[in-house]
């Protein structure tokens, strides 16, 4: 029963949630994903493989 109260109050001092980021740290996480966006447009599709790996 002891196992089950520690149990409980662990699970309940996990639930807590991380704070919403500051009004600087939100500009610079909308650049970055703006950056990763446009990185992820300028990528290609993956290689095409050849069914020979002697021919690499």
């Amino acid at each position: 029963m002891r196992n089950a109260a520690a149990f409980l109050l662990l699970l309940a001092a996990c639930d807590e949630q991380p704070p919403a980021p500051s009004a600087a740290q939100n500009v610079g996480l909308d650049e970055a994903e703006a950056m990763l966006d446009e990185d992820a447009g300028n990528e290609k599709g993956p290689a095409v493989e050849t069914a020979d790996p002697s021919s690499n």
